[in-house]
């Protein structure tokens, strides 16, 4: 297994980007690892999953690369100020970064976007915002109601970036996104790992869009566990989500 701090140069954002990547040392993927864009929540960075989680033993077993860009406090969506297109910055540079430093699989059905909480809603977001791109998304305790209660999940020196007025119907949202994209017939729609803890404020929220998205026609996984907002919660989960995306790659 390696563990590589990669820093980049981001047009996107116009300054360098940090990055933790993991390569395992064995794969059963014998011409590209199937691969997993790991996103951070809120206050977090890119070395969460590393401090708080199994996440170097799971991807050697697994035979998964690990990629976990720092996304600050952004949500994972483009700000209405030039330099903070994060969105674009997970969506397209990032993937197109790491596919040229390392022997990343460019098939959809071999990446996954993931994340928890803030990372969670980034991850969704951006996983029906670049159905080509990815494959599959695990969210987990994703913050769902940034527009219908942005006092409770946004800090505030931010808010005025996100468009919050008008971000529920527009592509920053995922609720709206996951509606736009199921009336393009021909468009292949992300398959959905969706889990969050009984005792998660968020659980409610979670459990129905998970409905919602089931009735547009997406193939949905809910995991309701144990457990609140929290890393007791995230690092059972986060094996649950990873094992998941295993189980699809030995379907195909």
């Amino acid at each position: 297994m390696a563990l590589i701090q990669l820093n980049f140069e981001s047009e996107k954002l116009g300054r360098t980007v940090e990055a933790m990547v993991i390569l395992p040392v064995e794969s059963t993927f014998r011409q590209a690892y199937p691969t997993v864009y790991l996103l951070h929540g809120l206050m977090g960075n890119h070395q969460d999953y590393l401090n708080h989680t199994n996440i170097l033993q799971w991807a050697n077993e697994l035979g998964l690369a690990i990629v976990m860009p720092n996304g600050e406090n952004s949500y994972y969506v483009d700000w209405s100020v030039p330099h903070h297109a994060y969105g674009q910055l997970i969506g397209e540079e990032l993937v197109v970064r790491t596919r040229q430093m390392f022997p990343l699989s460019s098939r959809p059905k071999m990446t996954m976007l993931a994340g928890l909480s803030m990372g969670g809603f980034g991850a969704l977001r951006n996983a029906l915002q670049y159905p080509q791109i990815f494959g599959y998304v695990a969210a987990l305790s994703s913050a769902l109601n940034i527009y219908e209660k942005p006092e409770r999940v946004i800090m505030p020196q931010e808010a005025p970036y996100l468009d919050l007025e008008q971000g529920s119907q527009t592509d920053k949202d995922p609720r709206w996104l996951a509606r736009q994209r199921a009336l393009q017939p021909h468009l292949t729609l992300p398959e959905m790992f969706i889990a969050c803890g009984k005792a998660d404020p968020y659980y409610d929220l979670n459990k129905d869009f998970a409905r919602e998205v089931s009735d547009l026609g997406y193939i949905v996984t809910f995991a309701a566990g144990e457990g609140g907002h929290d890393w007791n919660y995230w690092d059972p989960a986060l094996k649950q989500a990873l094992d998941w995306f295993y189980q699809q790659l030995q379907k195909q």
